[in-house]
């Protein structure tokens, strides 16, 4: 009886998903982790992120938290690169209207994170507006994640 429990109990272990997002800080940590195949999540909380821009305020950079999943990316030498393209009827801009976001993400082998965005028009892809930048701190205000 307590091996049929064991086993019963071994094969709910094996069935369960145990996978744990684990968090990597550092640019070639990153790259390893692409090279052997592993899917990465980014996790942005905008509001600690900087921008280049002089026009634009630190109240006009979102105070919102996203994720973001690529399903392709770019590697080279000294920057990962991946980009989405985003539907939504909730853009503060826009709201209730339809449009794409598009967003661009670079990491930099200086663990820095650039982020780009500009919202378009769903019919043409026309730019709505011009290109934001945001420059975030790997570890900080950009997370990676990947599971196992």
């Amino acid at each position: 009886m307590f091996k049929k429990i064991l086993i019963f109990l071994f094969i709910i272990a094996a069935t369960t998903s145990f996978a744990q997002e684990i968090e990597i800080d550092h640019f070639v940590d990153i790259t390893h982790v692409l090279h052997y195949g592993y899917t990465i999540s980014i996790l942005t909380d905008f509001s600690q992120c900087t921008t280049p821009n002089k026009n634009m305020k630190s109240t006009d950079i979102p105070t919102i938290i996203g994720k973001f999943e690529p399903n392709e990316t770019q590697i080279k030498d000294d920057s990962i690169a991946s980009s989405m393209l985003h539907f939504t009827m909730n853009n503060p801009k826009y709201l209730n209207q339809p449009i794409y976001e598009f967003v661009r993400y670079s990491i930099q082998n200086d663990d820095s994170v650039t982020v780009t965005y500009q919202d378009l028009n769903p019919t043409n892809f026309a730019a709505l507006d011009s290109i934001t930048t945001l420059n975030c701190k790997l570890g900080t205000a950009a997370k990676v994640f990947y599971s196992m």
